[in-house]
């Protein structure tokens, strides 16, 4: 296999292959935030509404901005002189259509509907369909484009509420102290409010922007209960505001059964006096420890018995790096070899 050939025994066996890296690795657009697809698509759209967020029986303006788009050379779109435009409600029924003229100077289409106003509530999808480019095959049904929209039955809050934490970030077994501030939009207290509060789980991922591809989960399998654990309520309480509009209560980051890192999501309800609800959130993260370990395989395939030889990068929670990479050798598992070593120093982080 050293040849670049791939050599099977049978037919049906999978070719495995070896390899330190990705021919991507370092120049992909990810390593630059920059947003990629892996297919071309011949047309931008650009949808627009006047608001996000509507109530039954108002009305919708909108607009949709047209270019042909080769390769970010921007062109006015050529099509079809007419398009259709359709709106969905939340149980995916027709309640709105249109067919409108393109502009020719400046390519765009706009218009406008009335929500009825026994409007179901929900997510509405406005969206119309441009027909095939040339250079695409026949037989080509186009491409869809569009935007959503929330219908909703809301009243303006009497009343604002803020959820702080006193730090974004703690290591496990630290004392997360939340402070809960309501208070009426002229600039008053609101006192002796009733405060429902909870603590919700999900799993945190190292988002790590260097060089190179590491692994930073401690799991055998990327589909086991360690990996896609967490998730849930795991406390909650209640109590009131005092005089000032505040209410203090605190939280331990204690990650339960949980085998790394979790992002909690402590939110808190508010009701005053005369029934009326506000609620707001906010999200801190409980690391496993200090620092994580990333792991980075020279090769991914190895004869019994060979030494593995495999980089070790140390990172703290902004993901950058504290101390010099390590390249170690090991026969065994490097996972288990790292993080044990790294315990008689302090908690082994993922």
């Amino acid at each position: 296999m050293d040849d670049g050939v791939c050599r099977r025994r049978r037919a049906w066996q999978r070719c495995v292959w070896p390899r330190a890296q990705q021919w991507s690795d370092g120049i992909g657009p990810w390593d630059f935030s920059i947003d990629a697809r892996y297919f071309s698509d011949p047309y931008n759209v650009y949808f627009t509404t006047d608001r996000p967020i509507y109530r039954p029986g108002q009305t919708v303006f909108y607009k949709a901005i047209l270019r042909l788009d080769d390769d970010a050379r921007y062109s006015l779109y050529t099509g079809a002189s007419k398009l259709r435009v359709a709106v969905q409600d939340p149980q995916g029924k027709e309640v709105y259509s249109d067919t409108l003229t393109v502009s020719q100077d400046m390519a765009t289409i706009n218009g406008q509907f009335d929500l009825d106003d026994q409007a179901a509530l929900g997510y509405y999808s406005l969206h119309t369909t441009l027909d095939a480019a040339p250079l695409q095959q026949r037989g080509s049904s186009g491409r869809e484009y569009g935007i959503g929209f929330l219908v909703a039955a809301y009243v303006r809050p009497e009343f604002l509420v803020n959820v702080t934490t006193d730090k974004l970030a703690y290591t496990q077994g630290d004392q997360i102290n939340v402070d809960v501030q309501s208070s009426y939009y002229f600039g008053g207290p609101v006192t002796d409010a009733k405060v429902d509060w909870n603590v919700i789980s999900s799993p945190y991922y190292l988002e790590y922007k260097g060089q190179g591809y590491y692994d930073w989960a401690d799991t055998d399998n990327f589909y086991s209960r360690g990996q896609l654990g967490g998730g849930g309520v795991i406390a909650s309480g209640s109590g009131k505001t005092d005089s000032t509009g505040h209410f203090v209560t605190q939280v331990k980051a204690d990650l339960g059964k949980n085998d790394f890192s979790q992002r909690f999501s402590i939110e808190a309800v508010v009701t005053d006096i005369n029934d009326r609800v506000v609620a707001n959130r906010i999200e801190a993260v409980a690391h496993q420890g200090a620092f994580y370990i990333g792991l980075q395989p020279e090769r991914y395939v190895a004869k019994v018995g060979d030494k593995a030889s495999v980089n070790v990068k140390t990172v703290d929670w902004t993901a950058t790096t504290p101390a010099s990479r390590i390249s170690s050798s090991r026969s065994t598992s490097a996972t288990g070899t790292m993080c044990k070593s790294r315990r008689a120093a302090g908690r082994c982080g993922r």
